[in-house]
C-alpha cells in the first residue's frame, strides 16, 4: 500500500507544484491540505486536525510569508510559523513520521560574506525570518525525524511572484528600478518540489534531525533576476539598478543570504540546475498557460 504523504499549503506555489507532479510518484498517496481545511493560526484546531488525519510522512509548505506585513502582525506570524509548526511536529512524533519543514534564507542576517551553510549562525533581521527560525527550532525539537529545507526567492507558474510581477510591469512601464544590493539565488518551485520528494527518500540522513539548503545554482541580485526575465521574455523594458536604501520597506532584508548547496550535492546527491536555465523552463510554460 502506498505511503500517505500529507502536504500543507496546497494552494501555495510549492503546494501546487507538488500536486502537478504527484502522479509521477505512485509509491505515495498524497493528501493535500489547504487553508480552508485547517486554520494554522488556531493551535488547538491544528492539533485536533493532525491527530485525526492519517499520514506516514508530512511536507510542511504552509507558512505566514508576507514579509513586510509580518512587522505589524508579529503575533500571527509567530503563531503560524512557530506554534503551529511545533504542533505539527508533535503530531509527526506520535506517528514516528518524517517531517520536511520548508524554511527561508531570511533566517540569516546577510553579513556572513560567503554562502551560508546549513549550520551557519542564524540572526534574522525581520519578524518573518525570526518566526521561521522559531519554527525551525520547534520542529527539530519536537520530532526526531525532521529535515529543515531552507530555500530562497521562490517563484512558479502558479500564484503571485516576482517573475509574474516583472512580466506585467515590464509591459506596463517605460523602465524598472530594482534593488541590486540584495544577493541570493532564485528558486523555481517546480525544482524544489522534485527535490523535496527526493529528500523524503533519504530518511537515513535526517532520522536524528538535519538541515539542508535548496535553491537553483548560481547567484543573483533582484536586479540580475529582473534583467534576465526581461531578456529571456523579449520585453524591451530597461532595468536600472538601485540600492535598498532607495526602496525602503517595512521589513529589513539581508543583503547577502545566498545558501550554500555543498551539503545538498555531497551528502544528499542532489544537483540543482542553474537559475537561468530554470527560468527558461518556467517562462516557456507561462507562455502557454493562464496561471
Amino acid at each position: 500500500m502506498p505511503s500517505i504523504v500529507l502536504v500543507t499549503g496546497a494552494n501555495g506555489q510549492l503546494g501546487q507544484e507538488l500536486q502537478n507532479i504527484a502522479a509521477k510518484y505512485p509509491q505515495y498517496r498524497f493528501h493535500f491540505v489547504a487553508r480552508r481545511d485547517i486554520d494554522l493560526s488556531d493551535t488547538a484546531a491544528v492539533e485536533s486536525f493532525f491527530h485525526h488525519t492519517p499520514f506516514d510522512a508530512l511536507i510542511h509548505c504552509a507558512a505566514y510569508t508576507q514579509v513586510d506585513k509580518a512587522e505589524s502582525e508579529s503575533e500571527l506570524a509567530y503563531r503560524i510559523n512557530g506554534e503551529a509548526s511545533a504542533a505539527i511536529a508533535r503530531a509527526c512524533a506520535r506517528r514516528a513520521a518524517p517531517l520536511l519543514y520548508v524554511s527561508t534564507d531570511y533566517v540569516f542576517d546577510g553579513t556572513h560574506g560567503s554562502a551560508n551553510e546549513p549550520f551557519s549562525v542564524c540572526n534574522p533581521l525581520n519578524v518573518y525570518g525570526s518566526s521561521k527560525r522559531t519554527g525551525e527550532l520547534a520542529v527539530l525539537e519536537n520530532n526526531p525525524c525532521t529535515l529543515v529545507v531552507r530555500t530562497s526567492w521562490v517563484y512558479s507558474v502558479f500564484g503571485n511572484n516576482f517573475v509574474k510581477s516583472m512580466l506585467r510591469l515590464g509591459k506596463e512601464r517605460p523602465a524598472l528600478h530594482i534593488v541590486s544590493d540584495q544577493i541570493s539565488a532564485p528558486t523555481y518551485a517546480a525544482d524544489l518540489a522534485v527535490a523535496l520528494l527526493q529528500l523524503l527518500e533519504k530518511k537515513a540522513l535526517y532520522e536524528q534531525g538535519n538541515i539542508v539548503h535548496f535553491s537553483n545554482a548560481g547567484v543573483a541580485s533582484w536586479y540580475d533576476f529582473a534583467d534576465e526575465i526581461m531578456r529571456q521574455s523579449g520585453i524591451p523594458c530597461p532595468v536600472n539598478p538601485i540600492k535598498s536604501s532607495e526602496f525602503p520597506t517595512a521589513a529589513t532584508r539581508p543583503l547577502f543570504s545566498l545558501l550554500s548547496l555543498d551539503s545538498l550535492r555531497k551528502d544528499f546527491g542532489i544537483h540543482p540546475t542553474h537559475w537561468k536555465d530554470a527560468l527558461i523552463r518556467c517562462l516557456e510554460i507561462l507562455k502557454t498557460t493562464n496561471n
